[in-house]
């Protein structure tokens, strides 16, 4: 039989055991805990590189516009590309565009105002071919404010230009730009084919047909102002089939030069293609047959060797 302090004494033991035990097990738990939570700290990083990876693989090789693509440039490849003619810096990257785009356009506005000018003012004995010039040099007049307009936004929104992408495509000055483009080259041509025509009925018939006059060169003009008028407004009105047609570009042309089929691209090729090349046509024909006719006389005039 134990003491009373034999006794105290294993109970002191056993109670400084236990403390022990439940010390190191309170520690164990907390060091189980602390792994635990580094555990779960490593997978929720795991897990925030493998979304960021996600991201950075999947999201941003896809955006609704470039311009969003400027804003990932750790990206290797990012679409959609820029068009051919802009990037995330600038209007027109191509410094040779940029300096033919002053140069042309400053030559054509200045020299065609004073064609027109020239044409106006002073006398000239054929006024039905003066005033077909007149009109040549309006339409090309047309080209150079559009070359100018370019030109001047992309020296404004140099080095910054993807900021204000959206902005310049939609507003009204690049629908004004792209309107004066496509009716310019359609002016221009079918100018150039009217001219064309009487000159080669004038040289090729010079007897046989009567001379366009006045009052017809004006009627025929009028169609074509008209025509082309109406060929460069559609694209203008509220439809969904020409859904901000001239803004597909930075530079605001009707003719899409991609690999894509957006909204309005058969009604581009109908106005710079088919119609155009229609034209050109009948301007190749002519000539063609003027030089073939001035040969064949040449041939029967020469004198035949004995």
């Amino acid at each position: 039989m134990s003491t009373p302090s034999q006794s105290w004494h294993s109970y002191y033991l056993y109670s400084e055991s236990a403390d022990s035990e439940s010390t190191d097990s309170e520690s164990v738990d907390s060091e189980s805990a602390d792994s635990k939570s580094v555990d779960s700290e490593s997978a929720d990083s795991e897990s925030t590189d493998s979304e960021s990876s996600y991201i950075t693989t999947h999201y941003c090789r896809w955006t609704d516009e470039f311009r969003f693509c400027c804003l990932a440039r750790q990206v290797k490849k990012c679409s959609p590309p820029p068009d051919e003619f802009s990037s995330c810096e600038d209007l027109m990257t191509n410094t040779v565009l940029r300096i033919c785009a002053w140069i042309l356009g400053t030559v054509a506005l200045s020299g065609n105002l004073l064609v027109i000018i020239w044409r106006t003012f002073f006398e000239n004995d054929n006024k039905v071919h003066s005033f077909l010039i007149t009109h040549l040099a309006l339409g090309d007049l047309c080209m150079g404010l559009y070359l100018l307009i370019i030109a001047t936004v992309d020296l404004s929104y140099r080095g910054v230009y993807f900021i204000y992408d959206a902005v310049w495509r939609t507003s009204p000055v690049c629908q004004l730009a792209g309107f004066l483009s496509t009716f310019s080259s359609e002016l221009s041509v079918f100018t150039l084919t009217v001219i064309t025509l009487e000159r080669f009925l004038v040289i090729i018939f010079p007897f046989r047909l009567t001379r366009l006059d006045m009052r017809w060169t004006r009627r025929i003009m009028a169609c074509v102002w008209v025509s082309v008028g109406i060929l460069a407004a559609l694209p203008l009105l509220n439809l969904q089939y020409f859904k901000n047609f001239y803004g597909r570009s930075g530079v605001c042309l009707a003719l899409h030069i991609t690999h894509e089929k957006p909204n309005g691209w058969e009604y581009s090729v109908f106005v710079f293609l088919a119609f155009l090349l229609h034209n050109y046509t009948i301007l190749s024909t002519v000539v063609k047959t003027y030089f073939y006719r001035n040969f064949h006389n040449l041939n029967q005039q020469r004198p035949i060797s004995s």
